[in-house]
C-alpha cells in the first residue's frame, strides 16, 4: 500500500512548495506502555483561520470583506471552478483580516470569535422529504460537500453532479 503525505511549509506570508514523504511499506513505530489519561478543559480560542490553500487544486473567491459579520456555516468563499461549492465559517463572529500572498492569492481568512456561536439556518425539512437534488443543494451551500469525498480534486473531474449517488435510509 502506498501512501502519500502531503506537508506545506509556511515562512511568513510566502507559502514554498509542499513536500512530499512517500511510503512504500508503511511506518510501524513500536511504543511500550501507554498514555497518561490527563483531561483538562481547554478555553475556546479568538480567532481562527481559514486557510483555502489547505484544498488542492482550489481557486478562491471570496465572499465576504473585512468586517463583515458571519454566522457558523456562513459562507467565506467558494471555488471558482464550480462555484456550487462553499466553504463555510467554522465559528460565528466578525472577519478580522484577509491575508493575501503573491499576485493577491488568498492565503487566510482571520475570523474573531464571538463568546457564543450562532448558526447559520440551512435546512429545516425532513431529510426523507428532499429530493437527491435538494439534498446536494445542501450539501454544497452548507460547506459540507468538499468534506464529502476524500479527495477534493474528483469534483473536478469528468464526472458531474448527476452521476453522483445519494441514498436515503
Amino acid at each position: 500500500m502506498l501512501q502519500i503525505y502531503n506537508f506545506a511549509a509556511e515562512k511568513s506570508n510566502l507559502i514554498l512548495m509542499s513536500k512530499q514523504i512517500r511510503l512504500k511499506k508503511g511506518l510501524n513505530i513500536h511504543l511500550f506502555g501507554a498514555a497518561d489519561r490527563v483531561y483538562s478543559s481547554v478555553k475556546p480560542a479568538n480567532k481562527y483561520v481559514v486557510k483555502p490553500t489547505d484544498f488542492h487544486s482550489l481557486i478562491p473567491k471570496l465572499s465576504v470583506k473585512v468586517g463583515d459579520k458571519v454566522k457558523a456555516g456562513t459562507p467565506l468563499f467558494f471555488d471558482k471552478k464550480n462555484e456550487k461549492v462553499n466553504f463555510c465559517s467554522p465559528v460565528s463572529g466578525e472577519i478580522a483580516d484577509i491575508i493575501r500572498g503573491e499576485k493577491r492569492r488568498i492565503l487566510k481568512v482571520v475570523i474573531s470569535a464571538n463568546d457564543d456561536i450562532k448558526y447559520e439556518d440551512m435546512c429545516s425539512d425532513s431529510v426523507k422529504e428532499l429530493s437527491r437534488e435538494q439534498i446536494i443543494d445542501i450539501m454544497c451551500s452548507s460547506g459540507v460537500w468538499p468534506f464529502y469525498f476524500c479527495h477534493y480534486r474528483w469534483l473536478h473531474s469528468q464526472i458531474s453532479f448527476s452521476s453522483l449517488v445519494v441514498q436515503r435510509q
